[in-house]
């Protein structure tokens, strides 16, 4: 029989994650845009209310999505190392902001390396995603 006094770890965690959302909220758009590029697969009506009229999200991350979060940020510092260690990083958390199309974007890493001439170095843009959207794919199917 489980003591109804001694909350369950997952409760904890959940509420913790919730309450770090809620305190951090969401990372700035690049270049103070109005639209977020992750976002540009999802519902048109609900960015056209959180980014253009300023509304709260219609759907708020539920525990699982912000666990997924998390452990997305985690896979991220474990590739900077190891981009580190390879001697490929080059950048982080680059800002990407289009003035014409007014729309933000962060890249988690540019890595790359210098060879002898320009036909040996390389340059490679990283975005991780912990999250799969399908989206694209299933807009793709449709057509």
């Amino acid at each position: 029989m489980t003591n109804p006094f001694i909350p369950k770890i997952s409760d904890l965690i959940d509420g913790h994650l919730k309450t770090k959302s809620i305190k951090e909220g969401k990372r700035e758009i690049a270049g103070n845009a109005t639209w977020r590029a992750s976002k540009l697969g999802s519902c048109l009506r609900a960015q056209y209310l959180e980014f253009y009229l300023k509304r709260p999200p219609i759907v708020t991350p539920d525990a699982l999505l912000l666990k997924k979060f998390e452990v997305g940020h985690i896979w991220s510092e474990i590739f900077e190392r190891w981009f580190k260690e390879r001697g490929i990083l080059i950048d982080s958390e680059i800002e990407y902001h289009d003035e014409r199309l007014d729309i933000g974007a962060h890249a988690d890493f540019i890595i790359g390396e210098d060879g002898k001439d320009e036909e040996d170095s390389w340059r490679l843009g990283i975005e991780l995603k912990s999250v799969q959207s399908k989206w694209f794919w299933y807009r793709a199917r449709e057509q």
